[in-house]
């Protein structure tokens, strides 16, 4: 069996080969979710949200980071409300189903929460941006790279090809757009951005009261730029980070993160539940796993601990269980996403037959009419050559160069549907017995070098392949799963977010 990534987020055990977590709940020990056989505590709870990597930073990182900045940058920054105001706009207009869609796939509870983040997104921008100050000279050296005459005559122009003469600009006719480009080269050097954020933060008095936080956010710091970051750091059992004496508390942290990673597409928390709850309804050898990482190595050779390294899998122990999740998954997949024979013969019926296309447009009705004639006059092996000699010598578009041909089409096709139509009519090396009208004239139309049309059962094996690649449908036999094996929350905030879940998935399918 070939290698394939199709059943399972990149996300399992994400935080393999990390330092120790050292955040602990006074209440850890509490059962926050509960099924058959087996429960997550919320200290478990807590270290598989806010553990690993998303998009290279920590999630219990960006969460103190965000708290951090929505402190300290209203207080240094101006903002320009009219991008706000348009986001907002936006949310209020979209239906209530559309609304909760979006909500829910950016684990978002209200719009508030969603201007919220937005904010913070362009506050910080203001902030990098607000930064970047330029002298003089150096404005005055790019004007110079720009606008510098190539003679040494004081009144040089520049004579435009229409006769024109356009003076060079002066310097205070083009400083915005100068500074603008400037600054502009300057957010793109690689940590630009975060260094200035960094920097803001420490001049606050930014303290980590978490050594395994602080240097996630370290590390994070130095891969993104060059140069060694300290990170201040103290220990608490009650706070998680202080800043201007304002104090974030080990229990909002909690619900926070709760909030906006406990069901994020790269939270690990389902994964961790899906590979309890398959283990208990498949009996699969430790053999079979092996030997299905066996396999992925051959096939990926040198590039399979890159590749794993690549998912966040660090360790055998993590490569093994997202192995086994996804072979888990495929057997629950095969057992649950079943096609009735119904759907199957509609797809075969309303198979889109690609063929290649080729026509002969001409203005005249009359003339598509008599061009028509000369071709059923001809014999069958001589109709394909005169077609395309008609269409060299008389179609008046583009494609008579080629003989007419419009290339390969299938449904739904680039062409107006009166084309469309017509084209799709026609049998195997069959031709327009009349002319077709559309907006662009008259056409003659031959088809050829039909796509055979699958069996039932390959046309079964297709759409399954299709489903199978389409995440909401393995969702959805989850979801099912796990209500089987009495899926409990001890959390309302974890069991308003899994229900809101749950109800888009369900409109997804139904959809």
């Amino acid at each position: 069996m070939a290698f394939t990534l199709t059943l399972t987020t990149f996300a399992l055990v994400a935080c393999g080969a990390q330092s120790t977590f050292d955040v602990q709940l006074s209440n850890g020990n509490d059962i926050a979710i509960e099924l058959d056989g087996f429960s997550v505590t919320n200290q478990e709870l807590l270290e598989l949200i806010t553990s690993g990597q998303v998009n290279n930073l920590n999630p219990g990182v960006a969460i103190i980071l965000d708290w951090v900045d929505g402190i300290i940058l209203p207080e240094l920054v101006e903002i320009d409300e009219t991008a706000l105001d348009a986001t907002l706009e936006f949310l209020e207009s979209l239906s209530d189903e559309d609304l909760e869609t979006i909500l829910s796939s950016n684990n978002f509870e209200t719009i508030d929460a969603v201007m919220d983040a937005e904010r913070l997104h362009v506050m910080r921008d203001q902030a990098v941006r607000d930064s970047i100050v330029f002298t003089e000279e150096e404005l005055y050296d790019l004007y110079n790279t720009f606008f510098a005459p190539t003679t040494t005559d004081d009144d040089y122009v520049d004579v435009l090809e229409d006769g024109d003469e356009d003076e060079t600009p002066t310097f205070e006719d083009v400083r915005d757009s100068i500074e603008s480009f400037l600054v502009n080269e300057r957010l793109e050097i690689p940590g630009f951005s975060e260094s200035v954020l960094a920097g803001l933060r420490a001049d606050a008095g930014l303290v980590i009261y978490s050594d395994y936080f602080a240097t996630h956010y370290t590390n994070f710091l130095n891969a993104e730029f060059t140069g060694e970051t300290e990170v201040a750091t103290s220990t608490s059992s009650t706070v998680v980070a202080s800043i201007n004496n304002q104090y974030f508390m080990l229990e909002d942290f909690f619900n926070e993160a709760i909030t906006r990673h406990a069901f994020s597409a790269q939270s690990p928390l389902l994964d961790h539940i899906n590979l309890q709850v398959l283990d208990r309804v498949y009996n699969v050898s430790q053999r079979t796993i092996n030997d299905n990482i066996t396999q992925a190595k051959i096939d990926l050779l040198d590039w399979f601990y890159p590749q794993m390294e690549w998912m966040g899998l660090h360790t055998e122990e993590a490569i093994f269980n997202w192995f086994k999740l996804s072979h888990l998954q495929e057997l629950a997949f095969n057992d649950h996403v079943i096609l009735d024979d119904s759907r199957v013969e509609y797809l075969h019926e309303n198979f889109a037959q690609d063929r290649d296309a080729f026509h002969i447009l001409v203005d005249d009705y009359d003339f598509a009419s008599e061009l028509i004639t000369r071709l059923q006059a001809a014999g069958n092996d001589e109709i394909r050559d005169l077609f395309n000699e008609l269409a060299i010598e008389y179609s008046t578009d583009g494609s008579a160069a080629g003989g007419g041909s419009l290339g390969r089409l299938s449904l739904p096709s680039q062409m107006v549907r009166e084309f469309e139509d017509a084209t799709f009519a026609l049998g195997e090396g069959a031709f327009s017995q009349t002319p077709v009208e559309t907006q662009f004239g008259f056409h003659i139309i031959y088809v050829e070098n039909f796509q055979e049309v699958p069996s039932l059962n390959v046309i079964r094996d297709q759409e399954l392949e299709r489903l199978r690649t389409t995440p909401r449908y393995l969702e959805n036999v989850m979801f099912n799963l796990r209500s089987e094996q009495n899926i409990i929350f001890h959390n309302d905030a974890l069991q308003n977010l899994y229900n809101t879940l749950a109800a888009a998935n369900r409109r997804s399918i139904e959809d």
